[in-house]
């Protein structure tokens, strides 16, 4: 990316940045709205909320742990947080650690995914677990998913404008090509999610 930016390239980043990097991009508040998410669990009652998340330096999933664990903090409650290896999710082992996490941590009453295919990992286990699991725990996720408006439970979650995500980088993308120097004054753009409350994050 650097070496775009010093040959003149327009570049934009999208869904996430780097900090030591000056360079156009375009995200949203993860942190602001994974302590939302959680902050929600907490006020319809939950006092053992799981985070389930992957290890990774990347801004968008730090944040969303930061913002997890300020909304614990600022309600006295215990962090309870498990980040499964990049690389194990991609082989197919993130239902695994997800399965263990939970049978070894029974007093969680909710868990809060930081992506929906972690979410859609941890439904599995749900099932395979106790089909109960899905009604009598609080579940939150970042992103949405068409399948998840119709689950038997429907799933709560942290959606993304991805109409004005795309559109903003776009526009960003057009006045870099119209412009002389991509180096001059990037933009950094952070947009607000919607928290799009369903059956899954409810008083129970």
């Amino acid at each position: 990316i650097t070496n775009l930016i010093y040959e003149n390239i327009p570049v934009v980043l999208l869904d996430r940045f780097f900090d030591e990097l000056d360079c156009n991009c375009v995200v949203i508040d993860n942190e602001e709205a994974s302590f939302n998410a959680s902050v929600e669990l907490i006020n319809n009652g939950f006092r053992n909320i799981a985070f389930i998340s992957m290890s990774s330096s990347q801004t968008q999933m730090k944040d969303r742990l930061l913002g997890y664990e300020k909304a614990i903090e600022n309600h006295a409650l215990e962090p309870k947080v498990l980040l499964i290896p990049h690389n194990e999710i991609f082989n197919g082992k993130g239902i695994e650690y997800i399965k263990n996490y939970l049978i070894s941590h029974s007093e969680i009453d909710a868990v809060f995914f930081a992506t929906n295919y972690l979410a859609q990992n941890g439904l599995q286990v749900f099932k395979d677990l106790n089909s109960n699991l899905l009604t009598n725990l609080g579940i939150m996720t970042f992103d949405d998913n068409d399948m998840f408006k119709i689950y038997p439970t429907s799933i709560s979650c942290v959606a993304q404008p991805l109409h004005e995500i795309s559109s903003k980088v776009m526009e960003l993308i057009l006045q870099l090509l119209n412009g002389n120097d991509v180096k001059k004054t990037p933009q950094k753009i952070v947009l607000k999610s919607q928290l799009i409350l369903r059956e899954s994050s409810c008083r129970k």
